[in-house]
């Protein structure tokens, strides 16, 4: 790709199939090919599916290249399958290969790691995909150095969706355990709380790093957890004003926010 214009990242809305069928009407600018990116392509609703399969992609395929992943193949159109030419399972990269990849990249980055750790690592986290697996390395070494340890408390968890959800669940309940002084002086300066933090800055890291997070997801994943009735509602309150948000993070930011403005209103005092 020599031009920004020449790449295309689908969306799942309707509308983003409706701008992607204006799109690919235009020549290349300076590309000899120009480039469509579907991230989690069995996300894409069965009538974007059916869009794509029902001639779209066939009718471009001279100035345009389809990029599609995902993690669960089973769950798209078989016969949109068909519609690529050829088709790369990281699935069946073998632990050691994947071991390989980290280690470049850990090696790229300047992160200070030992053996153990990493094969450890690996071991319990390959078969999730190694995308999700980079994910979790990058979550390991906010430090700059290789600690699988802060990721222990969110074991067994399916994808990004989740990993946020469950921080921000782990930090209101951490914060309703403290006492209201030190709650405030968090609201005022995050930093100002070690454990706070660390799993604050986590959370921010994936929002930086995870562009096409499903906040919706996030959202019920919160709202269907164990807090309590008065988090739920601001919860149910914040998830209804989502798709009018341009910037999901900093709104799913500011329901943590309101959230913990309500536990020391529920403790009976006021910020």
């Amino acid at each position: 790709i020599k031009d920004q214009n020449d790449l295309f990242i689908l969306g799942r809305k309707t509308e983003d199939v409706d701008n992607l069928k204006r799109w690919l009407q235009q020549r290349p600018i300076r590309s000899k090919q120009k480039i469509v990116k579907i991230e989690e392509m069995d996300r894409l609703s069965f009538q974007a599916q059916i869009v794509l399969k029902d001639g779209l992609m066939e009718k471009f395929q001279s100035t345009t290249s389809f990029l599609a992943t995902t993690n669960t193949p089973e769950k798209i159109d078989p016969a949109l399958i068909t519609r690529f030419n050829t088709r790369i399972n990281f699935g069946e990269l073998p632990p050691d290969g994947i071991k390989e990849r980290l280690i470049y990249i850990l090696e790229q980055e300047k992160i200070k790691w030992d053996q153990e750790p990493l094969d450890k690592f690996v071991q319990d986290y390959y078969q999730r995909g190694l995308r999700d697996l980079i994910n979790n390395l990058e979550l390991a070494c906010t430090s700059g150095i290789f600690n699988p340890e802060v990721l222990s408390s969110f074991v067994g968890i399916s994808g990004n969706e989740e990993l946020v959800s469950q921080y921000l669940v782990y930090l209101v309940q951490y914060s309703d355990s403290l006492p209201t002084d030190k709650l405030k002086e968090i609201i005022k300066n995050p930093r100002s709380d070690e454990t706070f933090y660390k799993y604050y800055s986590y959370m921010q890291h994936v929002f930086k790093n995870e562009l096409r997070l499903n906040y919706h997801a996030v959202f019920k994943s919160v709202f269907d957890s164990d807090i309590d009735l008065s988090n739920k509602m601001i919860v149910e309150d914040y998830w209804q004003d989502l798709e009018l948000k341009r910037f999901k993070h900093t709104h799913t930011l500011a329901m943590l926010y309101k959230m913990l403005i309500n536990i020391i209103e529920q403790k009976g005092e006021a910020l």
